[in-house]
């Protein structure tokens, strides 16, 4: 994210030389330091962007497995699209597939719902796939389109991992206006 650089014109640095008098030196811009920061040549090319909104969330690729276990198809396809569906087949891990793509749905619906006007939206709505490089990206339908829309937001961008038995998901809503 670029920012104006005035933000970064008046910060203050702290003195720890001696710690018993921690104070702020100066708050010009001082050589010896580089707090301007000037916008990136895509920022300047394309616009600034501004967030509209961020979301996160965790899910457990164990109690993923168990959902699918206990309650079977009808689980999953009431809370993933066909493709999705299909695309966890052909991962060696469905379980962990599907736990990416549900912190996905709610991370994105963290970063939008907020900004629609009834606040809330069916997080089903919400289709992540990976582009031709592996990485994820989210489907953007007519009905998530209306949303967008509504909430003044031109792209989602969404970012996913998986450590351990957990399945992590960011997603930042943003527009150029």
């Amino acid at each position: 994210m670029v920012l104006p650089s005035i933000l970064f014109r008046k910060l203050a640095t702290i003195s720890i030389t001696d710690p018993g008098s921690v104070k702020p030196l100066q708050s010009e811009h001082r050589k010896d330091q580089e707090t301007i920061h000037e916008p990136c040549e895509s920022a300047t090319r394309e616009g600034i962007s501004l967030i509209k909104g961020v979301g996160i969330d965790m899910v457990s690729i164990g109690e993923m497995s168990r959902y699918m276990k206990q309650f079977g198809a009808s689980f999953v396809s009431r809370t993933f699209t066909n493709r999705e569906v299909s695309a966890s087949k052909l991962s060696p891990n469905p379980a962990e597939y599907l736990s990416t793509r549900f912190a996905a749905k709610e991370a994105v619906f963290k970063a939008v719902a907020h900004s629609t006007r009834s606040k809330q939206f069916d997080p089903r709505i919400v289709e992540t796939l990976n582009d031709s490089d592996g990485y994820p990206v989210v489907q953007v339908n007519t009905r998530l389109q209306a949303l967008l829309d509504e909430a003044g937001i031109e792209f989602l961008h969404v970012s996913m991992a998986t450590e351990g038995d957990y399945a992590t998901a960011i997603a930042v809503a943003s527009s150029n206006h």
